[in-house]
């Protein structure tokens, strides 16, 4: 009785946001690719904390390192 009693008086699950991700995938490219651990984990975690997928933090960061370097890529510039 006394389970009863506990599961009755338990909150009900509220259900999380959406999480931030890519609207369709049509027109994408699927892809992989090595990063390392501790860069992998700590992009995970704050994954977490944002609700977004580790896969719009991936396309953010490539877009803004785009933008840095758009113009070295432009004329090949050598690192």
């Amino acid at each position: 009785m006394k389970a009863k009693a506990k599961r009755a008086q338990r909150a009900r699950a509220v259900p999380t946001p959406k999480r931030r991700r890519l609207e369709s995938r049509e027109g994408a490219v699927i892809t992989s690719l090595a990063i390392p651990r501790p860069l992998h984990q700590e992009a995970r975690i704050a994954s977490v904390r944002l609700n977004w997928t580790l896969a719009e933090i991936v396309r953010e960061a490539l877009e803004e390192w785009l933008e840095r370097h758009g113009a070295d890529v432009a004329k090949g510039a050598v690192r």
